[in-house]
C-alpha cells in the first residue's frame, strides 16, 4: 500500500456560508456539499482539495460506488494492474521454480509422490470447496450484488466497467442471485466428498467462467488461479498423462 504524503503545513478549518471545511488527513481538506441525510442514504457528494503529489492510501470499496469529476489538477486511480501484483507473481513463480529445482536435484532418487499428491489433493479441495460456500451463502442471502443504487441507475450505460454491468445485472435481479449463489454452495459441497470431486470441479469450472467473462482485470489472476486448481482436481496427473497413472493417485 503505498504512503501518504504529508503536508508540512497545518491547515485550519475554513468556514464557509454553505458548510465547513475539514481536515480529513495531512495534506488534504474536504467540504460536505450534500450529505447522506439530505438524500435518505442513497449518495453524498464530497468537494476535496488535496495538495500537489498528495496521494490517499490504497483502499476498496465493497458496496459502494465513487465518481470523480476533476475541476483543476490531474488525478491517477489505480485499478487493478497495478505493477506491484505483475512483479509479485513473477517472483512468486521464480520462487517456485527455483524451490522445485532444489527439491527435484537433493531427492532425485524418490520414483513418485503418491502420498503427498494425495494429501495435496485433499487440500485443495477443502480450500477451493470453503470459498465457494462462503461466496454461494453472500449470493444466496444475497449480500454480495446489492440491488443497484439511484446513482447507478441513472448512470450512462457506455461509463459502466464490465465488471459493473455483472454487479448491476444480478443486482437487480435477487431470484437469479440466489440461483447463482446455490450453484457454487452445490460445486463446493459436492468439492467436500472424494467421490463427487469431479462434479463438483466442473461445475467450480463453469461458475468461474462464467464470472471471468465480466471481471476487470483486478481479479483475472485469482480466476485463472482457480481454473488451476479445478484442473488439478480433475487430472492430478496433468492434462497430458494416462489413465492408468490417474488411477493410481486418485483420492
Amino acid at each position: 500500500m503505498p504512503s501518504t504524503q504529508s503536508s508540512s503545513r497545518n491547515q485550519t478549518p475554513i468556514r464557509e456560508s454553505d458548510g465547513e471545511w475539514l481536515q480529513t488527513r495531512p495534506g488534504e481538506r474536504c467540504l460536505i456539499r450534500v450529505s447522506t441525510a439530505d438524500t435518505n442514504g442513497a449518495y453524498s457528494v464530497v468537494e476535496i482539495v488535496s495538495d500537489a503529489r498528495d496521494r490517499t492510501p490504497m483502499h476498496i470499496h465493497q458496496n459502494e460506488d465513487e465518481h470523480f469529476i476533476i475541476l483543476e489538477g490531474t488525478a491517477r486511480i489505480a485499478s487493478g494492474d497495478k505493477t506491484f501484483d505483475w512483479v509479485l507473481m513473477f517472483w512468486l513463480l521464480v520462487v517456485a521454480a527455483l524451490a522445485t529445482g532444489i527439491w527435484s536435484t537433493l531427492d532425485r532418487k524418490r520414483d513418485n509422490y503418491v502420498t503427498l499428491q494425495k494429501w495435496f489433493r485433499v487440500f485443495i479441495r477443502i480450500a477451493l470447496a470453503g470459498q465457494m460456500i462462503t461466496y454461494g451463502m453472500d449470493k444466496i442471502i444475497p449480500l454480495q450484488m446489492p440491488f443497484p443504487y439511484l446513482t447507478r441507475l441513472l448512470e450512462p450505460f457506455h461509463d459502466f466497467a464490465p465488471m459493473g454491468v455483472l454487479w448491476a445485472s444480478i443486482g437487480a435481479a435477487p431470484a437469479y442471485e440466489t440461483f447463482a449463489g446455490c450453484a457454487e454452495m452445490l460445486g463446493g459441497i459436492l468439492l467436500i466428498f472424494p467421490r463427487t470431486t469431479m462434479l463438483g470441479a466442473l461445475v467450480v469450472g463453469l461458475a468461474t467462467e462464467l464470472d471471468a467473462t465480466y471481471f476487470n482485470p483486478t481479479y483475472k489472476d485469482v480466476v485463472a488461479f482457480v481454473v488451476l486448481i479445478v484442473v488439478l482436481l480433475i487430472r492430478p496427473q496433468g492434462i497430458f498423462a494416462d489413465v492408468a497413472s490417474q488411477k493410481e493417485v486418485a483420492a
